[in-house]
């Protein structure tokens, strides 16, 4: 039996978060295909001929939903060893708790991501649907306070990405700030 290593653990919890985006990314397929049908004057109501950029984003958006879930779990062990980086990553799960936390930390961040850029991308993919069904009569609005929301969760997923062992290594010395050792 070999001993489970940091990289390891990370690259199972990319392969989960994987599956995960892929049964969120199936779970809204009816609603690209009844864009996708409207948009290409599938259904009988559509008398509109509509730009090739939305016809293109009605195409590109939803295989671009599907293809994250593919590109998480064929670089599983390429962003494990990005969220397990340390001299130490491949030593047996002995390893002290603060990297283990980082590498936590790095899979909240990538969770965080994973679960917010489809939000985008839907967002994105609604806007262009409520200004297809509007005939390109009056501008669809965007819901500016969603973006924001959605923009913060990005920032923050970035940021334990890519800081997630600094802030281990912070939070470790704020917890035992004052202790003698």
């Amino acid at each position: 039996m070999t001993n489970i290593t940091k990289q390891d653990i990370a690259s199972i919890g990319i392969k989960l978060l994987a599956i995960y985006a892929a049964i969120q990314a199936i779970n809204l397929l009816p609603i690209w295909m009844m864009t996708f049908s409207y948009a290409f004057g599938l259904t009988s109501s559509n008398d509109t001929s509509f730009p090739l950029s939305y016809k293109l984003a009605v195409i590109f958006l939803p295989l671009l939903m599907l293809l994250i879930p593919i590109l998480l779990w064929i670089f599983s062990d390429k962003i494990a060893q990005f969220a397990a980086k340390s001299r130490n990553s491949n030593l047996a799960i002995s390893a002290n708790l603060q990297d283990l936390q980082g590498v936590l930390f790095c899979a909240v961040g990538l969770f965080i991501f994973i679960i917010t850029v489809p939000e985008l991308i839907v967002m994105v993919y609604a806007y262009i649907h409520a200004h297809m069904t509007t005939l390109l009569t009056q501008p669809a609005q965007i819901d500016t306070p969603k973006v924001v929301t959605l923009s913060l969760k990005a920032i923050l997923s970035l940021l334990l990405i890519f800081t997630a062992k600094n802030l281990s290594k912070l939070l470790y010395k704020l917890r035992y700030a004052g202790h003698k050792k």
